[in-house]
C-alpha cells in the first residue's frame, strides 16, 4: 500500500489507516510518499495501490484505475492502482472494498 507519510500529514495517514482497520484490512507493507502527486507517481509506476480522497485524482489520469468506497465515511475515499497491474491481490482487495 502506498500512503502519505505521517511526517507530511499525520491526519490523512491516520485517517486512512483507521479506515482500513475498521474494515479488517491491515496493510503488511506501506510505501510512504511525501505528497499526493508522489503517491500517484508510485501507483503509476506499479509499486502498489493507494487509498486516498477522491478529490486527489483526476479522471484524465488514464494510467490508473479507481474504485470509490461507499459513502459512510467523512471523506469520499477511492482505491487506485496501475491500470495494467496483474497482481492477483488487486481483485481480492477490490472485491473486499465493493462488499
Amino acid at each position: 500500500m502506498i500512503a502519505i507519510s505521517p511526517d507530511e500529514s499525520k491526519g490523512a495517514y491516520h485517517h486512512i489507516i483507521q479506515f482500513c482497520e475498521r474494515h479488517d484490512f491491515k496493510p503488511a507493507d506501506i510505501i510512504y510518499a511525501g505528497s499526493i502527486q508522489n503517491a500517484l507517481l508510485k501507483v503509476e509506476a506499479g509499486l502498489g495501490f493507494s487509498v486516498m480522497d477522491e478529490n486527489c485524482i483526476s479522471d484524465a489520469n488514464a494510467a490508473v484505475l479507481s474504485v470509490p468506497f461507499y459513502k459512510t465515511d467523512p471523506l469520499s475515499l477511492i482505491a487506485v492502482w496501475k491500470k495494467d497491474n496483474l497482481n492477483p491481490a488487486i481483485p481480492l482487495f477490490t472485491n473486499l472494498l465493493i462488499e
